[in-house]
């Protein structure tokens, strides 16, 4: 039931996110538009969200397809404007919508650990719907006037749906290892009971305000306010305003001269050759900068996509089982899930990453790029191996192997001791390293391979 639950919510958060889009739809028409559009054209756009919503819960293995997923939708959606033959506005707004819905799509994903868009707070959506309703009634658009009152009545039921929804998901996750009858079948009806009332009233009001001359009232009242507002503004702008009479600008050089201009002002003298070749140098040198500058910042943000995409920790599987009236939660044993997921090529948590530093350095060492030969041998066996592989002896092993598990062979021992137990607490540490403890592995990794070579 909670899943279901949490689906609706991201829904109504979809639909409510892009009521306020459809308000902004409006602004632009008001301009270029016809008088009386499509309803259904502004909801076009509405496939941008659900698919978006789609690829982050379901393509979140892969970063190319998630973002090969983006840019098809936002491909297709404006073929099939051009099919359609919807005009120039619609070529232009549904792109951009687009664009804006997979930039925000990469952002959750990457971001955070949610799938969900989080709704637009109140307030911020009531300035979006009364200023695209006072453009429309300065314009005279009364379709886009209409149509912002409908938005706003169509808004306000989902968002205490919504809210009622979150407060009893809240309930459940409260009184999940509670003992005793919990009623969630009355507490629901109840709830949804209120919220259908609300939804019924709101409906009521919605027909009572497009059907009879208050929208043409409130029309008018905005029209009025807006002209009054600025005509006050040029008011108080042309108490202020002096006018000035034309200057007429002198030539100083001319002043002093009597009229004449001097020689050594009227053109300027040929830098020498040092001076012309120093200005090229630091043309250059600026140039070579912001060029540096530009691919040090790409390469920070693919960084920083990469490794939020890959760094999202996975939450384990859970059943609810139903046991008369309590409500149980049970872990699912699946070892498929159990199994290690293979690691990104880059990027990753600091986990993935040490244990990536680690594999690299015992296959070049001890494996020497075999694929086989991990099973039944401990972290610090396959350690020893390596280091015994490139300079260590029989006898560092049996002495200081007994001490600390590893040999003493100058650098390369205290690289390999180090990274080892890196490694442990990665495996079995109870808090995971954190990235300290990723770039001193990779670090440790290099400076291992690098000895041996």
């Amino acid at each position: 039931m909670e899943k279901r639950l949490e689906l609706i919510v991201d829904l109504l958060e979809i639909y409510m996110n892009f009521l306020l889009v459809v308000c902004l739809e409006l602004m632009p028409y008001g301009f270029f538009g016809p008088e009386d559009p499509s309803a259904a054209l502004f909801f076009l756009p509405m496939v941008f969200p659900l698919a978006f919503y789609a690829a982050r819960r379901w393509l979140d293995r892969s970063l190319i397809l998630f973002l090969a997923a983006h840019a098809a939708v936002i491909f297709g959606m404006f073929k099939l404007v051009q099919l359609w033959h919807l005009g120039l506005l619609w070529e232009i707004i549904c792109p951009a919508v687009g664009v804006v819905y997979a930039f925000l799509s990469v952002k959750i994903r990457v971001t955070t650990q949610k799938n969900a868009e989080g709704v637009v707070h109140p307030v911020v959506a009531g300035t979006v719907a009364g200023g695209s309703f006072l453009l429309c009634s300065y314009l005279k658009f009364s379709w886009g006037c209409e149509a912002n009152i409908w938005l706003t009545f169509a808004w306000m039921p989902a968002w205490f749906v919504r809210s009622y929804f979150l407060n009893y998901l809240s309930y459940l996750r409260l009184n999940r290892q509670s003992s005793g009858i919990i009623p969630r079948r009355s507490i629901f009806g109840m709830g949804f009971t209120v919220a259908g009332g609300y939804t019924f009233l709101s409906v009521a009001l919605l027909i009572l305000c497009t059907r009879t001359p208050l929208i043409g009232l409130l029309t008018s009242f905005a029209r009025s306010a807006i002209v009054f507002v600025l005509r006050a503004i040029f008011t108080i702008l042309s108490l202020f305003a002096g006018e000035e009479e034309p200057q007429v600008a002198e030539d100083p050089a001319a002043a002093v001269t009597g009229g004449e201009t001097m020689p050594f002002l009227a053109e300027g003298a040929v830098p020498p050759l040092w001076m012309q070749i120093l200005e090229q140098i630091v043309i250059a040198a600026v140039l070579l900068g912001v060029l540096a500058g530009l691919l040090l910042l790409i390469a920070a943000f693919v960084r920083f996509i990469v490794r939020g995409f890959y760094g999202r920790e996975k939450t384990a599987r859970h059943e609810e089982l139903e046991l008369g009236v309590t409500e149980e939660q049970e872990r699912i044993d699946d070892r498929k899930e159990r199994r290690e997921r293979r690691l990104p090529p880059i990027g990753g948590s600091p986990g993935e990453r040490v244990r990536r530093s680690f594999r690299r350095t015992v296959q070049r060492t001890a494996l020497k790029g075999k694929t086989e030969g991990w099973a039944g041998r401990t972290a610090r066996e396959l350690a020893q191996d390596g280091l015994l592989a490139y300079g260590g002896t029989a006898a560092d092993r049996d002495g200081e192997a007994a001490a600390d598990g590893l040999t003493a062979d100058g650098r390369s021992a205290q690289a390999w001791k180090k990274l080892v137990l890196l490694y442990e607490k990665t495996r079995y540490g109870p808090s995971g390293p954190g990235r300290e403890d990723a770039r001193e592995a990779d670090k440790l990794s290099r400076q291992i391979l690098h000895n041996i070579r």
